[in-house]
């Protein structure tokens, strides 16, 4: 039985996964270019906006022939400059809290977009992301809490709910009054389910600051399979 029917199914049904693969997997313009014509620009630009896929596809478009308008292009450019910019300013906020929580003896990682944008993409556009997921101890949560309070973030409702009952869960998130940024501070790495990540282990074989890159190829893997393939092309 062939286990990637279905997905082969999902793609030759969706004429913007096909021309995703035309593009990125097989650089041929051509399937490119016919699957854009039963897509349309528009609905291009809504479904990469969706999936956090602009910027890598401006990028890619460089390697092909011309695609797309120019009006297209310029929108892409500018969402990638967008991108950029929004990513430098939150890892600036991210660095402000890693710094109180490295002084307070307080370890913590970084997962996901913060860890990624710059560790494993060439150019930091190229990965956006909007909050700032940190992995700590369960036994520095407290103090963690205390310090992101001081520094003008504050729990979302859920983590105040979480927080009043006391009953343990996996991540909590704080907001910054004026920025608007939310972090989630992770004292696990996944839902309680089939899979179990140890992440006491993964805290000490980090280093720098970040997952240890056997520990975060494993991690990306298991959050894909929880979000599904579809959720954000992105992951």
């Amino acid at each position: 039985m062939n286990s990637t029917a279905p997905l082969e199914r999902l793609v030759a049904g969706d004429p913007y996964l096909r021309f995703l693969r035309a593009s990125f997997a097989d650089s041929d313009a051509v399937a490119a270019g016919a699957a854009l014509a039963q897509l349309g620009e528009p609905k291009l630009l809504e479904r990469l906006a969706s999936d956090k896929l602009d910027a890598a596809l401006e990028d890619r478009l460089n390697g092909l022939p011309p695609l797309l308008s120019t009006e297209t292009i310029a929108i892409l450019r500018r969402r990638r400059r967008n991108y950029l910019a929004l990513n430098v300013l939150r890892r600036a906020e991210a660095e402000e809290v890693l710094s109180a929580f490295t002084n307070s003896g307080i370890p913590a990682v970084g997962l996901n977009g913060i860890d990624l944008a710059w560790r494993a993409y060439p150019d930091p556009s190229l990965r956006p992301f909007t909050d700032v997921d940190l992995l700590i101890s369960p036994a520095h949560l407290d103090a963690a809490e205390k310090i992101m309070a001081e520094l003008n973030y504050h729990p979302a409702p859920e983590t105040v709910a979480l927080r009043k009952s006391g009953e343990a869960w996996v991540d909590y998130q704080y907001e910054h009054a004026e920025t608007g940024l939310l972090f989630e501070l992770h004292v696990e790495l996944l839902h309680h389910g089939r899979f179990r990540f140890d992440p006491a282990l993964a805290l000490q074989r980090s280093a720098g600051g970040f997952l240890h890159p056997d520990d975060r190829f494993l991690h990306l893997a298991l959050h894909l399979s929880k979000h599904s393939y579809f959720d954000r092309l992105l992951w």
